[in-house]
């Protein structure tokens, strides 16, 4: 769910799946799923998820202008929350996440209707984050297949507005642009791709990724189209 607050000393052990139509006039538009919460608004501090998280089928973009509550409009996927911050970018913001871990496997098989525009934004500990994040770590294995014009994953968080510090990655990630399991037949394979063991992806902005370390291996199969 969505909290526009603070959340502490949580934990979810329970599997957490989410099956979106394969009808793109169907698709479920900017989720933000989550082992613990889909989207954080504020403070995060001792969160864990040891569950499995699991996301498949067709995902569609919001406007900018219909962002809402959520600090962004992109479909966003994450270990312990799907997104963090109610301010988009480099907008001032209130908040951080401190101390939260993810140690449950996290699969996303997810895809956009062919002429669309979808960001897809997946991390091991949160997909999309407007706030900080302190000594967090992901040490569940990633899987992601996406078919979207634009994909970002990050073994801590897939898009940082914000500063990262002394945060570990201990998850294998592995990402498939091909996305070839993936219906209907005029799905895309994704476009543009930003993998990495920490940070996947920053805004326009200039953050500080200080103390961090990535222990393990990052794997790309396909080619883009």
């Amino acid at each position: 769910g969505y909290i526009e607050g603070d959340i502490e000393n949580c934990e979810n052990s329970g599997e957490v799946s989410i099956i979106s139509p394969d009808d793109v006039s169907a698709s479920s538009t900017r989720p933000a799923i989550g082992g613990v919460c889909g989207y954080i608004g504020y403070n995060a501090k001792s969160c864990t998820n040891k569950g499995a998280v699991t996301a498949k089928g067709v995902y569609a973009a919001g406007t900018e202008g219909n962002a809402g509550a959520l600090g962004c409009h992109q479909p966003l996927f994450g270990g312990v929350f799907g997104g963090a911050g109610i301010a988009y970018q480099a907008a001032a913001d209130e908040g951080e996440i401190v101390d939260c871990h993810n140690k449950g496997n996290a699969t996303f098989v997810v895809e956009q209707k062919k002429d669309g525009g979808t960001q897809s934004r997946l991390g091991g500990v949160v997909g999309y984050s407007s706030v900080p994040l302190t000594g967090c770590t992901n040490t569940g294995a990633l899987t992601f297949k996406p078919g979207h014009a634009k994909s970002m994953m990050g073994g801590i968080v897939g898009y940082a507005c914000k500063d990262v510090t002394s945060c570990i990655n201990e998850g294998r990630l592995d990402y498939n642009g091909r996305a070839d399991e993936l219906v209907p037949a005029d799905a895309k394979a994704s476009g543009q791709i930003y993998l990495a063991g920490i940070v996947g992806y920053t805004a326009e902005v200039v953050i500080t990724i200080k103390n961090c370390e990535n222990k393990a291996p990052l794997s790309y199969t396909g080619q883009n189209a």
